[in-house]
This record gives structure tokens, sequence and C-alpha cells, in this order.
């Protein structure tokens, strides 16, 4: 494939949390245009409330389960479940399983990271 015609990704994600490590990014891939990132964290592992104001973020469930709020409305992350979550919105994730897995999805920004709530 050319720069201009790139080969699909094909990515088995239950073997890739399997593969990876405890905790933290098990695997990930930047296109042009998309950031793809799948976290795994152990239970009581929070990522702190923070707000993203560049890109909205797609996050969908692959294993255990966990809790994401969104502007402080809990929402349960599990397998086969997607959850949208608008730029600009304040947003922590909880594990409340043995092991919590799920996948990030959106428009690339380089350089792209949380801004504390202070």
């Amino acid at each position: 494939m050319t720069p201009e015609n790139p080969s699909p990704v094909w990515v088995n994600l239950l073997e890739a949390c399997a593969a990876g490590a405890h905790r933290g990014p098990q695997w990930a891939h930047e296109s042009d245009d998309l950031d793809m990132t799948l976290l795994s964290w152990p239970e009581g592992k929070c990522i702190e409330a923070h707000r993203n104001p560049e890109v909205d973020v797609v996050l969908v469930g692959v294993e255990g389960a966990g809790v994401v709020s969104v502007d402080g409305k809990a929402h349960e992350l599990r397998p086969g479940l997607l959850l949208l979550i608008p730029k600009g919105s304040e947003r922590s994730i909880e594990s409340t399983s043995q092991r919590f897995s799920y996948l990030s999805l959106h428009q690339r920004r380089r350089g792209l990271m949380p801004v504390p709530n202070w």
C-alpha cells in the first residue's frame, strides 16, 4: 500500500489485553486522522477528573468493568458498550473489576494531554 492508500489495521483487542501488562497502555496506533489506545487498569485504579477541550473521545469497553463519570454523571462501561464523550466535558475513569480494559479513540491531535481541573 502507498501513503495515499494505507493498509487496514486489524487487531484482536482481547488478545492484546491478554498479552499486555496489567496496567496502562496495552496497544496504540496513530493514523493521519485518528489516535487509538487500548488501556487496562487494576481494580480501584482511577484516572482523575480532567477536561479535554480539543476533541470528542469515544471509549469502548473491552474487558471487565469500570465507571466513567462525565460532567458528574456516572456511566458503567463494560464489554460491548460505547461511550461518546463530547469535547470540553469533565471526565474521570475508575476500574471496578479485577482488570478493566477499554479502547479510547479520538481525532488525531499531536501531544494531546488532559487538562487538570484546578
